[in-house]
C-alpha cells in the first residue's frame, strides 16, 4: 500500500491508482421457525432491506401406522411481510419411508402440492421453496430422483403447476438443505446439479466447527453448485449451564466459508435470539 501510494503521488502506475475494490456486502436471509423469530426479520432488514425470510410453513412426516406421508402445517407465510421463501421440512421419520413406500416421489409430490396450495391462499408470491431434509448419504441419489419428480413438467409440455402430470414444484426456484457429510461424497454435485437451483449448507448442530471453514469451502467448491451458508445464532448448554456449542463463531468465519461468487448468502437460524450485531 505504501509503494502504491508513492507511485500515485509521482504520477506513475496509473492502474495501481484506481479505486480499491468495493467491499463485499454479504446478503443475509433468516429462517422463521416460530413467532419469536418473526420480529428478528425486521431487525435484519434494518441492515439488509432486501433480506428474505424463510418461513417454516409445514413438516412432512411418515405415518408408519398408515404407511403414508402426513402434513403438519406450521406458520402462515404471511407471518412476516415479503420477500419470503416457503420452507417445507421433511421429518427424520421420512427416512424409514424409503423402503416402506416405493411411491415416495408421488406421495411427496401430493403432500407438497397441498402445502403450496395453502401458501397461495395466504400470500401472493414467494421467491423460492426450500426443502429442509437431512437425507441419509446413502439416499442422495434416490432423493435427487424424487426432486426431479417434484419439478417434472406437464406431460403435454405446457408446463404450469396445474398441468396434467406436472410436479408440485414445477416452475419454482427450489433449494435444499445440505450437510458437510453430503459434500464429502464426491458424487453429490454430479447427482444434485441441475435437479435443484442450489443448496443451503448447514453448519450448526452438526458437529462442524468454524476452524474447518477452509475445508468446507473447498468441499462446496468441488460440488460446483450455488450455495448459501446456514449458521445458528443460538448455543446449546450442557447440564452445568455452560455452552457446549460455538455456533456464533461461524459469523466470524463467514468470509472464509462463504466466498463469492459460489456462496451467495448467509442464512441464519436464530431460535429467537437477536443476532444482527454479528452480521458481517
Amino acid at each position: 500500500m505504501v509503494l502504491r501510494g508513492l507511485l500515485c503521488v509521482a504520477g506513475m502506475a496509473t492502474a495501481a491508482c484506481g479505486a480499491p475494490p468495493a467491499e463485499r456486502v454479504l446478503p443475509v436471509g433468516q429462517w422463521v421457525w416460530s413467532q419469536a423469530d418473526a420480529p428478528l426479520v425486521a431487525e435484519l432488514r434494518g441492515r439488509r432491506p432486501d433480506a428474505v425470510a424463510g418461513v417454516h410453513v409445514a413438516t412432512v412426516r411418515f405415518d408408519a401406522e398408515r404407511g403414508t406421508l402426513a402434513v403438519d402445517l406450521s406458520l402462515s407465510p404471511a407471518v412476516v411481510p415479503g420477500p419470503v421463501a416457503l420452507v417445507i421440512r421433511l421429518d427424520d421419520s421420512v427416512n424409514s419411508a424409503w423402503d416402506a413406500d416405493p411411491t415416495l416421489g408421488d406421495d411427496l409430490d401430493a403432500a407438497i402440492g397441498r402445502v403450496v396450495a395453502m401458501a397461495r391462499g395466504a400470500v401472493p408470491s414467494w421467491v423460492e421453496v426450500q426443502l429442509d431434509y437431512d437425507v441419509p448419504v446413502r439416499r442422495i441419489g434416490a432423493w435427487a430422483a424424487v426432486l426431479g419428480r417434484l419439478r417434472r413438467p406437464a406431460a403435454d409440455g405446457a408446463g404450469g403447476a396445474g398441468g396434467a402430470g406436472a410436479g408440485a414444484l414445477v416452475g419454482q426456484h427450489v433449494g435444499v438443505t445440505s450437510l458437510v457429510a453430503h459434500l464429502r461424497d464426491p458424487a453429490y454435485g454430479d447427482v444434485m446439479r441441475g435437479v435443484v437451483d442450489g443448496h443451503v449448507l448447514q453448519v450448526f448442530d452438526t458437529g462442524d466447527g468454524s476452524a474447518d471453514a477452509v475445508e468446507i469451502a473447498r468441499l462446496a467448491a468441488r460440488a460446483a453448485m450455488p450455495y448459501r451458508l446456514g449458521v445458528g445464532a443460538f448455543e446449546r448448554a450442557g447440564a452445568d449451564g455452560a455452552a457446549r456449542t460455538s455456533h456464533r463463531a461461524w459469523f466470524d468465519a463467514a468470509e472464509v466459508a462463504c466466498p463469492a461468487p459460489a456462496c451467495e448468502a448467509l442464512w441464519v437460524f436464530p431460535a429467537g435470539r437477536s443476532y444482527v450485531a454479528l452480521v458481517p
